[in-house]
């Protein structure tokens, strides 16, 4: 499966990708990296240049500055560059759905069409509902304790099932300590992707 890397703003960031044709840009959630989204994007490969980043501070993508929406966003505008495409799909699973977002609402033109899946934002006026906060919630006494425990902070969050804590084990081993804590801490800082919430300029073209 090849994998490549490209730079955005000074920082070196990791993406693979399968397939041929127009490209599928597919992004992760929070607290993942690019395999989370590979079981969706591995059957489009069939047909098109599917394309999984990890996303900044994710897994191989080492970064612990502050994220934004618009950071992230621009990261994405920066891989369309690596690989020479002008527009692609992008996709986004749960919070990886407010990058995509933010990138639609940034550059409509690169955007052939948008799929959000598990979508965690429904726009600036709603903010998150009571389910996401509650979700959110064990988050904060994680990253609290973090710096003093390591990665082993975080895992009581993937013990739902042997999967999911296999999963782990695996992204942990790639991923720099600094890095997931400063993602995971962006979950609460930044406001909603959808703001301004009106896509502005070419309407994306479905995917079919």
């Amino acid at each position: 499966m090849p994998e490549f890397w490209y730079d955005a703003a000074g920082v070196r960031l990791y993406a693979f990708e399968e397939g041929n044709g127009d490209a599928v840009i597919l992004l992760h959630g929070g607290g993942g990296d690019h395999s989370a989204v590979w079981p969706i994007a591995d059957p489009l490969s069939a047909r098109y240049r599917a394309i999984a980043p990890d996303l900044r501070g994710s897994g191989k993508s080492r970064c612990s500055d502050s994220l934004t929406w618009d950071r992230l966003a621009d990261d994405v505008a920066a891989l369309l560059d690596r690989i020479g495409a002008e527009r692609a799909v992008i996709g986004g699973v749960s919070m990886g759905t407010g990058t995509a977002v933010r990138f639609a609402l940034r550059f409509p033109r690169r955007v052939a069409a948008l799929v959000l899946v598990l979508p965690v934002y429904a726009g600036e006026d709603r903010g998150l509902t009571a389910d996401q906060v509650a979700r959110f919630d064990p988050l904060k006494p994680a990253i609290a304790k973090a710096r003093a425990e390591g990665f082993e902070a975080f895992r009581y969050l993937y013990r739902q099932s042997p999967a999911a804590e296999a999963y782990f084990d695996a992204m942990i081993a790639e991923a720099d300590l600094a890095s997931f804590i400063a993602t995971n801490e962006s979950c609460f800082r930044a406001p909603s992707p959808s703001h301004p919430p009106r896509i502005c300029g070419e309407s994306p073209r479905p995917l079919c």
